[in-house]
């Protein structure tokens, strides 16, 4: 979206650097995925850690980010009495981690959470790859910046995947923090 008097933003596959991760094995256990994200941080399920971002800012890497408020797992798609592990998500979890050590962009903005009937102030690490269009979202609370998701927003058919960036762009917006290569004030 452009805004009047405000340059239009340059696309993210335009400066994004490739991450050196690999993509994981499909159809691991849920928690090999889990594990390996959170082992990036040197955190586990029973220990959250702490990371300083690209700007300095500290957030909680915990397995929260894979967990829905009710507990279930964000790594498994439900689809009616099937559930079955999200290869796409889940064999993306080493780049993932590296969106978040290494993102093209950080931003914050409010949100207003329907459920809760609040505002929300959330942090957004968006990386993009060839085959990776990575969201990490974290939200501020009383104890700091909770992480609630990591995904990949890849999309298409089998024989045609390719990352959704538009859906990486939709995320850009409230104040950006960092861009790569940029220093910003």
């Amino acid at each position: 979206m452009e805004l009047p008097g405000l340059d239009p933003l340059v696309p993210l596959k335009d400066f994004a650097v490739p991450s050196k991760k690999p993509k994981m094995q499909r159809d691991l256990p849920e928690q090999d995925y889990v594990d390996a994200f959170l082992g990036e941080f040197g955190a586990s399920s029973d220990a959250p850690e702490l990371f300083r971002d690209a700007v300095g800012h500290v957030v909680v890497v915990s397995d929260d980010l894979f967990r829905a408020f009710d507990g279930s797992s964000k790594l498994v798609i439900k689809a009616g009495a099937v559930e079955k592990l999200n290869n796409s998500r889940a064999t993306s979890m080493l780049q993932l981690a590296d969106a978040l050590r290494n993102p093209d962009e950080i931003w914050v903005d409010w949100e207003w959470h329907e459920a809760a009937k609040r505002w929300i102030l959330r942090r957004r690490y968006l990386k993009s790859l060839n085959d990776l269009a990575g969201l990490i979202i974290f939200e501020a609370g009383p104890a700091g910046w909770r992480g609630t998701t990591v995904y990949n927003a890849e999309t298409g058919r089998k024989t045609k995947r390719k990352p959704n960036y538009n859906q990486l762009e939709m995320w850009r917006r409230g104040a950006l923090l960092f861009r790569r290569g940029e220093i910003r004030q």
